[in-house]
C-alpha cells in the first residue's frame, strides 16, 4: 500500500521536483552516514575506557547501539527512496 502511495506521488511531481527531492534525499544520506560513524567512534571510546571511571557504561554504550540501529534502518528507507526517484527519472529520460 506504501508503496502505491508513493508511486501516485511521483506522478504529480515535475521532473524538476523529483531532482530537488533527490538532492535532498542525498544529503541526508551523506549527514546520517557522518553521524552514524560518530556513534561508532564514540562507542569505540567508551568500549575501551575502564568501567570505574565512568557511571552507566552499559547504558550509555546500550544507547548507542539503538542509535546505530536506528540510524541503519533510516539509512535504508533513504536509499530505497533514493532508487525510486532516480528509476522516476530513468524513465523520463533525464
Amino acid at each position: 500500500m506504501e508503496e502505491k502511495k508513493g508511486a501516485d506521488m511521483l506522478n504529480v511531481l515535475d521532473t524538476c521536483d523529483i531532482k530537488k527531492v533527490l538532492e535532498g534525499i542525498k544529503e541526508e544520506i551523506k549527514w546520517l552516514r557522518e553521524g552514524r560513524i560518530l556513534i561508532d567512534t564514540v562507542w569505540l571510546y567508551f568500549k575501551n575506557l575502564d568501567s570505574k571511571f565512568v557511571r552507566g557504561k552499559e547504558k550509555i554504550m546500550g544507547t548507542l547501539e539503538a542509535a546505530s540501529y536506528i540510524a541503519d534502518e533510516e539509512l535504508e528507507k533513504l536509499r530505497k527512496a533514493k532508487e525510486e526517484f532516480e528509476e522516476e527519472l530513468k524513465k523520463r529520460g533525464q
